[in-house]
Order: C-alpha cells, then structure tokens, then sequence
C-alpha cells in the first residue's frame, strides 16, 4: 500500500486523532527519522511512522511542516509532542540515539517509552560481543524469518534511494529536502520501518526474560546520552553496545 504523506496541518491533525483514538490500546509506533545531518543542528526532513497492523507508512514531513509538526493539536488536545513524549504509547526505533539528540536540541522533544530494536538484538545473542548491529545487516541476517520481503528484495529495493542520499554513493543528504519526494526517496524512507515490526518480534522472543530490564536500563541510558551538549552522532563509539552487555 502506497506511503501517505503528512504535509498539511489537516493530514497532521487526522494522524493525531487516530493516535488518540488507539492510545487506550497501548498502540506501538514504529519511528525513524531522516536528516540532513546527525549534528545538533541537524535539519530534519521527514519522520517515517508505521502502525501495525496497518501496513501503510506515514511520511510526516517537518521540512514542510516546520513549527507546526509540534502546535497542532487535536480537540482532545493531542499534539505530536506529547505523543512522543507520552510514557503510555510505546516508541519503537531501531535505534534511537541520532533521533533522540536530534528532536531534542532542535525541538526540545524529550523522547519516553522508547523500545529500541538494536539493542534487542544485543541483548538476544548467546555472546553478545562488543558491537551493535545495523539495520541492514540485521535484515540480510534474518531474511528467511522477515514476513514482508527477504533481504536480499529488501536491499534491492532501498539501493536506488540509497544512491541518492548516501555521499559514498554519490549522492547527498540534500536530497531529502527537495518537494515533491522522488519514488525512489519514498520507497527508501518506507523500507526501514516496514521491517521493524518483524525484527522486533524476532527478538523479543530470543530475549531471556532475566535480560529484559538490562535492555529497558540501556535504552533509557541512551536517551539521556543523546540529550548530552556532549553527545556526538555517527561517532565509531556508536557501533560499541553497551558496556552492561560487553562485560558480562
């Protein structure tokens, strides 16, 4: 099902009272984000949402919308903000830290109830080593197991958008800014999120049950990282797990 893009304070004001309506249901929200740059001043382009069990991903586009991503509100008095700062909706993201540190130097978003898929994996190895993963190595890893597509599709898929944001391909993050969005780009910003609800289901039931709270304890730490001065995204240390993990 085609990607719905988020562009108008009306589409805005539609998601929201959806998510109003879901919330007594405990509804997961899977996130990602993309921006021009993972510094404090990062601009963001558009943040990916997916819904299970719906299928459909929304772009919400805070390029366009600016300031308004965080002021509209529904008559119930939902805002964007406050559903991501909400400590009853359930956040899911594959991992959090460039998100986290962006919204909150750029939007003062203070990210709760987060779930983060990477450190799910972490945690849910025999030996859990020294390194996180990344999404498509997760992805590649476990394409027999993922209901949406196999890596191998999912990777064929995601290149031709790739080519055109990643610099090492010749492309630029520049991209992402440009209206209205190439299919191409669409595809590229669906393709991580519709993967997640599956990764995440991997994992959890790999995970044992006495390393639940280690996880919740390295998620919450990475958030309050990310709001540091001195917090530095897309550093080497990112590709560390976490040292709970590595010392056991």
């Amino acid at each position: 099902m085609p990607a719905q893009i988020v562009d108008t304070p009306d589409h805005l004001n539609s998601l929201l009272t959806r998510l109003d309506h879901g919330s007594s249901e405990k509804q997961l929200l899977f996130l990602a984000l993309e921006s021009i740059d993972p510094s404090r001043h990062a601009s963001i382009a558009i943040m990916q949402m997916l819904l299970p069990p719906s299928p459909v991903v929304y772009l919400i586009d805070i390029h366009v919308l600016g300031r308004d991503i965080f002021t509209v509100a529904t008559p119930q008095g939902i805002t964007f903000q406050s559903v991501l700062e909400s400590q009853e909706i359930p956040k899911v993201f594959f991992d959090v830290r460039q998100a986290s540190h962006t919204l909150f130097h750029h939007y003062r978003v203070d990210l709760k109830c987060v779930v983060e898929i990477q450190l799910l994996e972490f945690y849910s190895r025999p030996h859990a080593g020294d390194f996180v993963k990344g999404i498509t190595k997760c992805i590649i890893e476990e394409m027999i197991h993922l209901p949406y597509m196999g890596g191998e599709d999912w990777d064929f898929y995601k290149n031709p958008g790739r080519n055109l944001v990643d610099p090492t391909r010749g492309g630029t993050t520049e991209v992402l800014f440009e209206r209205p969005l190439s299919e191409d780009l669409i595809r590229y910003c669906e393709l991580d999120v519709i993967m997640m609800p599956g990764l995440l289901s991997l994992y959890a039931k790999r995970l044992e049950h006495a390393k639940a709270a280690r996880v919740q304890e390295a998620v919450d730490e990475r958030v309050r990282d990310s709001q540091k001065a001195k917090f530095h995204a897309g550093t080497r240390r990112m590709a560390l797990g976490p040292k709970t993990g590595a010392q056991r």
